[in-house]
């Protein structure tokens, strides 16, 4: 049954519409679908004009005479607006917003944020100033559409970065219900990047201008403040806002994603074997033409990884690091029959590709593809033998001229050394690179445990692994994410949907949900961090690792099956009534 304080219009304001930065381009594309269904026409998106993203991902359409009308007067304010479609599912209409000839007001509009709103955002920087200006212009572009359409009217905004265009329509008094969501609040994140827990901070505005994030801590608390209903991601995230910006979240909305597009049950199976053997493709011309190589059991190797930002403490990368080398550590001491291979999928900065690696891959192939003709060959010369009721001899099998061409293959396969310990080309003071060596992960002879550290998006295009994200999540075998800090975290839900096992911490929105789902002791693990020792925690995760590298083919394929039951219970099936439940009571 359809609300009568269903709005009219739902106007969705985020930095990430149509533009991928973080978790946020997540959550608005996977709830896209369910949002256009609900909302039909009513729905749209605002965001920023990014050339390079808007032209792969948003389809220019020409809107309504009314809302043209609307945007022409804007235009001679200095707002320019691309109206089209988001081409994820469901196509949303979406409002990108050119703001850059008015980035000369950002000076006038800090004043107008500290007489009203007392934002003191004295010596902050472009990196406040860009969002002040575009979020503004999306409160004014919602002002105009409000006067000319006179509805029932929400605007949701996402994060502080939004937040000027909240507190426009506040102070301007237009009839818009207003909904802020904060993902992350501004203070929590700066202070898990110095490992400071938030139970620990007192005064949390001394505290931002301390740590130097003032100016969009206090807009954040001037949105949350003014805001008709406030929400925030998780429990763990509205605990935190309620002891830094002083206000409960009236309501949660849940971060959840659309399962159509994941692999069933039966599907990823099927998956899992066709990526990973991509994935060992990627491993062999990488590790195999270094000394030592033939010690490394590629037939059992298990495959861990971790992704998401470069933020080293608060994602857990220093936790994950730190683990490997106790693991690697144990797996020789026990001689394991088993290696593990583990990706570190974190974009960084790179100064190209190693010019070896990509020679070896290519090669690789190339040695690949002789064999398979050879082993037809083989099987034509092996069947005729059969046939001809002679048993085979192995002499004879291989032509001269395939030997001839293998030694020569081995010997330019060959090289000297141990791998690179970054699939790209990285800054000599890179300080991923540089934990791995403090702890031992150097892909010496003998290690069991081989790190790969992969510095770029990932892409099927990228002539490495060329796969993309989702598929080298299916060919892996288990997923590292011990966060410090992550309000919800989209990394470990997003592997359990893929049908893969992973590990969260009980520092983040979403292992506290499972927590709540189960004792996160299978499928999905949920260590403890919160008020415990580094030391106690590297020590768990390393066993955890440890006893993963036991489990037989059955107890893996267990624990994968539980970890897809438990990803589905945040499917935005039931979740997206949250989002509806906020912009209702916005309206009253």
């Amino acid at each position: 049954m359809v609300s009568s304080l269903k709005p009219d219009y739902v106007f969705e304001v985020s930095f990430e519409a149509a533009n991928k930065i973080g978790g946020i381009y997540t959550v608005l594309r996977s709830k896209a679908d369910k949002m256009s269904s609900y909302y039909k026409d009513g729905y749209t998106l605002i965001g920023p004009f990014n050339p390079n993203s808007a032209a792969t991902e948003f389809h220019v359409r020409k809107p309504s005479s009314k809302t043209r009308t609307v945007f022409k007067n804007l235009e001679k304010e200095g707002i320019k607006c691309h109206y089209g479609k988001w081409l994820v599912r469901g196509k949303p209409r979406t409002i990108l917003i050119d703001y850059y000839d008015l980035m000369y007001k950002a000076n006038d509009l800090k004043t107008w944020l500290w007489e009203e709103y007392q934002v003191d955002s004295w010596g902050s920087g472009y990196d406040f100033d860009e969002p002040v200006v575009w979020s503004w212009c999306a409160g004014r572009v919602m002002e105009e559409l409000y006067k000319t359409y006179k509805s029932k009217m929400i605007g949701h905004f996402h994060e502080w970065i939004a937040g000027a265009g909240l507190l426009h329509l506040k102070s301007s008094k237009v009839k818009v219900g207003t909904v802020f969501t904060t993902h992350a609040t501004v203070l929590g994140r700066a202070a898990a990047a110095s490992n400071i827990e938030i139970k620990d901070i007192r005064h949390p505005d001394e505290t931002a201008l301390e740590m130097g994030v003032q100016a969009k801590h206090l807009l954040e608390k001037a949105t949350a403040t003014h805001a008709d209903v406030f929400s925030t991601v998780s429990e763990t995230t509205g605990i935190e806002a309620k002891k830094l910006l002083g206000r409960k979240p009236d309501v949660l909305v849940l971060n959840g994603l659309n399962f159509d597009s994941f692999p069933s049950v039966e599907e990823f199976s099927i998956k899992h074997v066709k990526y990973r053997d991509d994935i060992k493709d990627f491993l062999i011309p990488y590790f195999f033409p270094y000394a030592g190589s033939n010690k490394i059991n590629m037939k059992d190797a298990l495959i861990f990884f971790i992704s998401g930002r470069n933020e080293f403490n608060a994602k857990g990368l220093d936790l994950y690091i730190e683990s490997l080398g106790l693991l690697n550590k144990k797996m020789k001491k026990v001689n394991s029959k088993k290696d593990v291979f583990a990706f570190i999928f974190v974009p960084d900065a790179v100064t190209g590709v190693p010019v070896n690696l990509l020679q070896s891959i290519t090669l690789y192939q190339e040695i690949k593809n002789d064999v398979d003709d050879a082993s037809k060959k083989i099987g034509k010369k092996l069947l005729a033998e059969i046939v001809n009721t002679r048993i085979p001899k192995s002499h004879g099998l291989l032509d001269d001229a395939f030997l001839y061409e293998a030694k020569k293959d081995i010997q330019s396969f060959k090289k000297r050394g141990k791998a690179p310990l970054s699939a790209f080309m990285v800054y000599d003071d890179n300080y991923i690179v540089k934990v791995l060596r403090q702890n031992g992960l150097e892909n010496q002879p003998g290690d069991k445990v081989h790190v790969v550290f992969y510095p770029a998006y990932l892409s099927p295009a990228d002539g490495l692994l060329s796969l993309s994200y989702y598929e080298a999540i299916m060919g892996s075998h288990f997923g590292v994410f011990p966060s410090f800090y992550d309000p919800w975290g989209y990394t470990p839900l997003e592997t359990a949907a893929c049908g893969v096992s992973a590990v969260t911490s009980d520092m983040t929105g979403y292992g506290k949900f499972i927590l709540d789902q189960s004792d996160g002791k299978k499928g999905l693990f949920v260590m403890k961090r919160e008020g415990r020792s580094h030391a106690a925690s590297v020590k768990e995760l390393s066993d955890l690792m440890y006893k993963y590298t036991k489990f037989t083919k059955k107890e893996r394929i267990e624990n994968k099956i539980e970890a897809k039951r438990l990803a589905l219970l945040a499917d935005w099936n039931e979740l997206i009534k949250n989002y509806w439940e906020a912009h209702e009571l916005a309206l009253k």
